[in-house]
């Protein structure tokens, strides 16, 4: 045993292995990560499109429609509030244009007018339609000559005449409702275009 520690002590020295560098695959790697980040982000924002077909009803009116210059008047108000008065989301005050719109529109059936009379008298200001509505919005479209407006009613008030006859008012006027998904949006398709151009280098 005593031998073969002098042995160990006085034998040749020995180099320490030195271990061959890895090869690594980092940029492939990243590469396969932007491609999943990409395709994550495609499939919830198709889900998000999803939902938002299945809750919020659209309808596409010319620009210069009655609703559509009540919407759109609305918003630019709103933004034009001070930081300190603005009591309630933008969307209640487009909601409350349109239904101030309803309410004296001579297109409309006397019912639907007299119904959004009657609804708007014990509203104090727009802010007493939160508890009615969760979606009110006018959007620009691609086609330049149309507007988007959005409407989606909360749960509990869904069957409130004054909603069924503000949206057959809407159809009365020419717009046309869209159902389903909406398509792609810019920030979609240039996601996917980058996808697509990654598979094919």
């Amino acid at each position: 045993m005593k031998g073969w520690a002098i042995a160990a002590d006085t034998g040749p020295s020995q180099e320490p292995s030195k271990k061959r560098p890895r090869a690594t695959n980092k940029g492939v790697k990243a590469e396969n990560l932007l491609t999943n980040i990409g395709r994550c982000l495609l499939s919830t924002t198709a889900v998000v499109r999803q939902v938002r077909g299945a809750t919020i009803r659209t309808f596409l009116f010319l620009n210069e429609d009655l609703y559509t210059t009540a919407a759109t008047a609305a918003g630019k108000a709103y933004a034009q509030l001070p930081a300190g008065k603005k009591p309630a989301p933008p969307y209640v005050y487009v909601a409350a244009a349109l239904l101030l719109a309803l309410s004296t529109d001579e297109q409309a059936s006397p019912e639907a007018r007299a119904s959004a009379v009657k609804f708007c008298a014990d509203k104090q200001s727009p802010a007493s339609l939160l508890p009615y509505i969760t979606v009110c919005r006018a959007s620009r479209c691609y086609d330049k000559a149309h507007t988007r407006i959005e409407l989606a009613v909360a749960p509990l008030h869904v069957m409130e005449m004054v909603f069924q006859y503000l949206t057959v008012t809407f159809v009365q006027h020419g717009a046309a409702e869209l159902f389903g998904p909406a398509p792609r949006g810019p920030l979609e398709r240039a996601i996917a275009q980058e996808l697509d151009a990654m598979r094919n280098n």
